[in-house]
């Protein structure tokens, strides 16, 4: 298990750094997925950046309108 202050040296060095996972394991001398899960850096998490955009749709003709 991995002190605090070495899973925040492996996210400055990762994340703010740019250095790379496998140049982290052969300095810290940890596994590549060790490093991977503590840097955050899964490739399954994923941010929304803009909130999702409304559709507007025309307006329906009126015979339409009425089997809605």
């Amino acid at each position: 298990m991995l002190k605090m202050a070495n899973m925040e040296l492996i996210r400055k060095l990762h994340l703010k750094e740019g250095q790379s996972i496998r140049q982290l394991s052969k300095d810290l001398k940890l596994l590549r997925q060790t490093i991977r899960a503590e840097s955050g850096s899964d490739p399954e998490i994923h941010f929304i950046n803009s909130p999702a955009k409304l559709i507007k749709y025309p307006p329906c003709s009126p015979i339409i309108c009425l089997f809605v």
